[in-house]
């Protein structure tokens, strides 16, 4: 007896702590009106109820164009690919050498999403994360880009 009337007493002075109030729901039933099509369809009630003009089309995504520095590629001579650890607190990094200024960033973002890593812009080389030697020369060759691991 003496817990019921501490309950009621503390939702008494404490009004967010009684029964909480449930939304209204909207009806989901949705009854079909063909006896071919007797499945359960949980959202046939809302059809009358969402405006057709909130219903957004599909929009299909336009495909990339390729950069116009892409093109430029062809005119990298030779890029030398170094695995690098001295340091860099015991951590591994492939350097690549050889490529030209203005064409730096554009290979290092094509190569950061290809290898799936991170890597920087250093010293006028393109440094990517973790050795990636072998996997950056063939990614390199099949972009056309002439390329040869160093020592």
């Amino acid at each position: 007896m003496v817990r019921i009337l501490a309950r009621m007493a503390c939702a008494r002075h404490h009004p967010g702590m009684g029964k909480k109030k449930r939304p209204k729901k909207i009806d989901t039933s949705g009854t079909t009106s063909s006896t071919k099509d007797s499945g359960f369809r949980p959202f046939a009630g809302l059809l009358g109820k969402i405006p057709a003009s909130d219903v957004a089309a599909p929009v299909k995504p336009e495909a990339p164009s390729p950069s116009p520095a892409a093109a430029d590629f062809a005119t990298i001579r030779r890029v030398i690919l170094r695995r690098e650890k001295k340091g860099r607190a015991g951590k591994t990094v492939t350097r690549l050498e050889g490529v030209p200024a203005e064409l730096q960033a554009d290979l290092l973002k094509r190569l950061k999403k290809t290898l799936g890593c991170g890597g920087i812009l250093e010293e006028g080389d393109i440094v990517l994360l973790g050795s990636l030697v072998d996997r950056g020369v063939s990614t390199l060759s099949e972009m056309g880009i002439p390329a040869k691991a160093g020592n």
